[in-house]
């Protein structure tokens, strides 16, 4: 009995070490990440690129500030090249720090076309090879399909076979439109199929999610902001810490790196919040109001002449919860958000009802699945295309 009872007490230890950790990664920011010195495995048969070679692209939120080490988090960022040869390998660190939830990344890797290898990339792997291809040209887009929460990468260069080079990429496209929100934002969950399953990172796949298919739709550069549980004035858990207005000026949380907005300048911002401020009643009206106005005028400051479109999204139901009109009161409130900006001479800043989640299924904890982010990312793009003359 003394022994099961040791057992018992230290599991519940463990429990609230495990707990404390998250908590503190989460909320505080003080937990430091070991970055290791890159060094490629070069040898007479092959040639290294470093991360900074101009014929590189990347597409999202990306740290410059190691050229040989290129720091980034968020969903959807990308990294694409085109080269020449049979092979090519490259370097992905990851970090992932949260034992319990979000416990690893996955990408999608493109070669040519758009059908995906999907790569795990757990925190004791750092080089990846794709061999047996054609010998001939080729491009290749690695897409992050996991959220920041699951933790940061770190993307070191190309190395490709002897003789082989990187070629220059097409330009850019003209088009870019940025997405800022919560776990709709990230695909969380949408390629599973049964609500009632908790989150597993390997079913969040952002390449699918509404913004990136609309970004698609839209033939459109495509960056997104976005963390489950996140609200604009309260999250999931009622906190009012470490909102998304808050985390909108960063690359990433942990470890914390700032985001300088000269570097990229969208013409549209799509706004999802509020499923996380309501998901449990109605906040205060003044302060969720305030919130979100203050978000907006952020936003305009960074970017004057940029269209900003605010969702309500596809989760809020009206007579959920405790029969509350839910989806028609935060449409209201954003709308009060919305006036009061147009009344301080911010123009562009549009509203858009999503259709309500369930037609098409679930995926998992009652999120969207990916037919259901397809469906929205229809509608949406139809009204920024309107509103855009695109």
């Amino acid at each position: 009995m003394k022994s099961y009872k040791i057992h018992i007490f230290f599991s519940v230890l463990f429990f609230i070490f495990m707990a404390l950790t998250v908590y503190l990664f989460y909320y505080f920011n003080k937990v430091e990440i070991y970055e290791p010195d890159i060094c490629l495995p070069i040898d007479n048969q092959s040639a290294f690129v470093k991360a900074s070679h101009p014929d590189i692209r990347y597409t999202g939120r990306f740290s410059f500030k190691d050229a040989e080490k290129v720091t980034f988090a968020q969903s959807g960022c990308m990294i694409e090249a085109r080269f020449t040869g049979t092979s090519i390998t490259f370097y992905l660190a990851n970090y992932s720090f949260d034992p319990l939830t979000y416990t690893d990344n996955y990408f999608n890797v493109f070669i040519d076309s758009n059908e995906a290898i999907v790569l795990h990339t757990p925190n004791d792997s750092s080089y990846y090879k794709i061999k047996d291809l054609t010998d001939e040209p080729h491009h290749i887009r690695i897409f992050k399909r996991t959220e920041a929460a699951c933790g940061p990468c770190i993307f070191g260069g190309f190395l490709l076979d002897e003789g082989d080079s990187l070629l220059e990429l097409p330009k850019p496209l003209n088009r870019r439109i940025e997405f800022v929100g919560n776990s709709i934002i990230a695909g969380y969950g949408n390629e599973d199929s049964i609500k009632g399953n908790s989150f597993k990172p390997n079913t969040e796949n952002n390449y699918m999610a509404i913004g990136a298919i609309t970004a698609r739709l839209l033939n459109a550069e495509y960056s997104a902001i976005c963390y489950s549980g996140k609200g604009v004035y309260r999250n999931y858990d009622h906190t009012t810490k470490q909102t998304v207005p808050v985390l909108y000026d960063l690359v990433q949380p942990l470890p914390k790196i700032k985001w300088h907005f000269k570097n990229w300048t969208p013409h549209v911002v799509v706004i999802n919040l509020g499923t996380n401020d309501f998901a449990t009643g109605p906040p205060p009206q003044d302060e969720f109001v305030r919130a979100y106005y203050k978000f907006l005028i952020k936003i305009k400051n960074h970017y004057p002449k940029t269209t900003i479109i605010c969702l309500d999204g596809p989760m809020l139901i009206d007579g959920w919860p405790n029969a509350v009109n839910t989806k028609s009161l935060v449409r209201l409130y954003i709308q009060y958000a919305v006036n009061l900006a147009n009344n301080d001479g911010f123009s562009r800043i549009y509203n858009f009802s999503l259709s309500v989640n369930g037609k098409y299924g679930y995926g998992a904890n009652w999120h969207p699945n990916v037919r259901q982010h397809q469906e929205n990312a229809r509608e949406l793009s139809a009204f920024v295309k309107e509103v855009m003359g695109w």
